[in-house]
């Protein structure tokens, strides 16, 4: 196994053990960081048509999971494999209340520690972010994602600051993205994740507006500050073109677990703790060029789900970072498999 980073003492080789006394934990939440790669053993491939990660610290309503098998030709590391690309954070087309330029936000990954914020005190603000260097980017659920990174210093579950964000195309507005929680007091990167059939064009015009909305804790407003924004476009270069690619499952959401999602109804699990998802996959039951040799699991989730109201259900401050327990591949039981005639 192989993961695209990996906490020391948390190694990723932790999830083939079916009792660990440790989890993986990736270093950050970041696209590049969340990542990891199963091979087979050996050229005869594996027969799955399921991949379940048990004791994980995803966040229903807020992580996203994809799961992407390939044949023995491809064995990119994870950390650059199916490598998507950030656009060119380019202008401040509009702004309220604003306090900052583009240049305290155009880092992509790697803030430099400038912050935008309020001019006023106890005030709304907002920013309309454009972008440039953006390919055709192709349609499909979440698979266009705006990152932000963002903080409150003071925000908690029950006095919380708020970001939200909305996508616009070339100066007018196409959708509300949602409302999320900032709760990190040092910054923490939040995600919004929305598809490119939404948009007239094919990406070039797609602009970002985010609107911070700052909490009186009762003896002290306190106010979000932004940090950088990044545009991670995906365009079918990425993954839909690349040959080696057997099965795609796409972006999907952990629901909450009374809803239901392509993962069923995520669930606790004993002392390990946690969420356990199941994610379906294309089964193939060979390995060598044709087959499945490769699995490769996508993870971005920034604990902080979109529109959560007055919940206090939240943690203090997001983790910033992933982690799994065990990593179980195999085949759904069912009654029209496995079962000889009568």
């Amino acid at each position: 196994m192989q993961a695209g980073t990996e906490a020391t003492g948390f190694d990723v080789e932790n999830l083939q053990d079916d009792e660990p006394s440790v989890r993986w934990r990736s270093t950050s939440n970041l696209p590049r960081s969340a990542t990891f790669r199963w091979t087979a053993n050996s050229t005869e491939g594996i027969e799955a048509d399921r991949l379940a990660l048990v004791g994980t610290n995803l966040h229903p309503g807020a992580a996203l999971v994809r799961v992407i098998t390939t044949s023995e030709r491809y064995l990119a590391n994870p950390a650059v494999a199916f490598m998507r690309t950030p656009a060119t954070t380019a202008s401040f087309a509009a702004s309220d209340n604003l306090s900052g330029s583009v240049g305290d936000v155009d880092e992509g990954f790697t803030p430099d520690g400038a912050w935008v914020g309020p001019t006023s005190e106890g005030l709304e603000w907002s920013v309309r972010v454009t972008f440039s260097a953006v390919g055709t980017c192709v349609a499909g659920a979440y698979r266009q994602q705006f990152w932000v990174y963002a903080r409150a210093d003071g925000s908690t579950a029950q006095y919380r600051a708020t970001l939200a964000a909305e996508l616009w195309e070339a100066g007018a507005k196409v959708a509300d993205l949602g409302v999320k929680p900032v709760l990190s007091s040092t910054g923490s990167w939040l995600v919004w994740a929305w598809d490119a059939a939404l948009l007239a064009g094919g990406g070039a015009d797609a602009e970002v507006r985010l609107v911070a909305t700052p909490t009186d804790t009762g003896s002290a407003w306190v106010a979000v500050e932004v940090g950088s924004v990044v545009f991670l476009f995906e365009t079918a270069n990425d993954v839909d073109d690349v040959v080696e690619v057997r099965s795609d499952s796409g972006w999907l959401l952990v629901a909450a677990p009374a809803a239901a999602s392509g993962f069923g109804a995520p669930a606790s699990e004993d002392d390990l703790a946690g969420v356990t998802v199941v994610v379906p996959i294309a089964e193939k039951s060979g390995g060598g060029v044709d087959g499945v040799h490769s699995v490769y699991v996508l993870i971005a989730d920034d604990h902080a789900p979109v529109d959560t109201g007055d919940s206090e259900e939240l943690p203090r401050e997001p983790p910033g970072y992933v982690e799994a327990g065990v990593l179980v591949l195999g085949r759904a039981w069912s009654p029209a498999r496995g079962i000889p005639a009568q």
